[in-house]
């Protein structure tokens, strides 16, 4: 089975569009829809879809939590229900407008073997639509230090929400990790999942991901509280890094 996680917020026309393309795939997908404290009537449009039935299902946050901890809450219920030993899961975000190609490219390497995949458009073979000078320049500084200090091997974009994982490596995760495997609650959790499950030593590699014509531009915030949350996770997991193993709870635990 092959477990889809959307987080979504205020992106109900995104979401049908999205939920349209996963129902026409040959693929046996379970569809998790977690709705972040939307205002538009996103659940609506995954409470009427008509199209994948029972293999859709809702969580409804009433405020907003954050992309971070929105998205642990999505696999925390996908591993509630799935089996470890075979399940898949993707995340992909609601502007992502996948193909048959893409997500084959993304599968191929996680049904070898290999414990998380990373679609990405700044690899050869993947392609991105513009965006605005000052987010541009974020995300090559933010990754170019997410690089230096947290390389993971087999993965350049750290940032990308296309992901794919095989679900036993996300249950070793949360049984090392409990609720402190994500801690960031914005854009900077889904990157410490990525760098604590490279500190676990799970197989990692990344792909292109190409981006079909038309998409509309990824909707990526930037903003000086989204720089500051990055900065508390680079003290935070380097801090983390540098402790003495013994005698110290695992890195990120929150009092």
């Amino acid at each position: 089975m092959i477990h889809v996680v959307l987080i979504v917020q205020d992106q109900a026309e995104d979401l049908s569009t999205l939920l349209h393309r996963l129902e026409g795939l040959d693929l046996p997908l379970r569809v998790l829809v977690v709705d972040d404290g939307s205002k538009d009537g996103t659940a609506q449009v995954v409470q009427n879809h008509p199209g994948l039935r029972d293999r859709l299902s809702l969580v409804q946050h009433v405020r907003e939590h954050g992309p971070g901890l929105a998205l642990a809450v999505g696999l925390r219920r996908v591993l509630q229900g799935g089996t470890p030993s075979t399940d898949l899961v993707l995340t992909l975000p609601p502007r992502c407008n996948p193909d048959p190609a893409g997500l084959e490219g993304l599968l191929r390497p996680l049904e070898a073997g290999m414990e998380v995949v990373v679609g990405t458009c700044r690899v050869e073979g993947g392609s991105e639509p513009g965006l605005g000078p000052w987010r541009t320049f974020w995300d090559r500084f933010l990754t170019g230090l997410l690089r230096f200090f947290f390389p993971l091997p087999g993965v350049f974009d750290q940032t990308s929400g296309i992901r794919g994982f095989r679900l036993s490596a996300l249950e070793r995760a949360f049984a090392l990790h409990g609720r402190n495997l994500v801690t960031f609650s914005g854009e900077a959790g889904p990157v410490e999942l990525l760098i604590r499950l490279g500190r676990m030593g799970v197989r990692m590699r990344e792909v292109p991901w190409p981006v079909a014509p038309g998409t509309p531009r990824p909707r990526r915030r930037f903003s000086l509280a989204v720089v500051w949350e990055f900065a508390r996770m680079f003290l935070a997991l380097t801090g983390a890094r540098r402790r003495p193993r013994a005698g110290q709870s695992a890195p990120g635990h929150r009092s």
